[in-house]
């Protein structure tokens, strides 16, 4: 497996977090792929919330705009009671996850340096289009059957020197 990251900060962690974005996935077909996902996620984990983390509440104005929003995509299907959407910090996201889950939003590097072991979902592509190739190499590509396994992974050490994750003393 990959290596480890820092310790993550102490305290309760029950939470897959999802990091929503508004243009990857882009169609509308992808986004539910994406929500019967998060349900069979949250269905194979009931002792764990799985978290869709939106940027913003639906009236508030977001930098690229959502044309298919997650909270309106989870209202057409059968939801488990341990599947939410929720905004607000990602750093108070990720100190009740056990993992990070996204196509590719820089949530990823906040979770790296917070320690929190991570998943970028490749089941969309490895492509400039969905935004995630700097991950190549990282240890973090994987697609969904890890996800619904909640096996979530730390970057490979190469990947954390070359992505300016490398210890204070070798700061200039």
């Amino acid at each position: 497996d990959a290596a480890q990251g820092p310790a993550p900060l102490p305290g309760v962690r029950d939470r897959i977090v999802f990091a929503a974005q508004a243009l990857v996935p882009e169609s509308r077909e992808e986004r539910m792929r994406m929500v019967e996902v998060l349900v069979r996620t949250a269905r194979a984990n009931p002792d764990l919330e799985v978290v869709v983390k939106v940027r913003g509440t639906t009236d508030e104005p977001q930098t690229h705009a959502d044309q298919h929003p997650y909270p309106a995509l989870l209202e057409e299907v059968d939801v488990p009671p341990n599947l939410m959407v929720e905004s607000g910090p990602m750093a108070a996201h990720l100190a009740r996850a056990v993992g990070l889950v996204t196509v590719s939003s820089t949530a990823i590097l906040e979770a790296v340096a917070t320690g929190v072991p991570v998943i970028a979902l490749t089941d969309f592509g490895v492509e400039a289009r969905q935004i995630n190739l700097v991950f190549e190499g990282s240890g973090l590509l994987h697609d969904s059957d890890e996800l619904v396994a909640a096996r979530f992974h730390h970057p490979e050490d190469s990947w954390r020197a070359d992505n300016y994750f490398h210890s204070p003393g070798d700061d200039t």
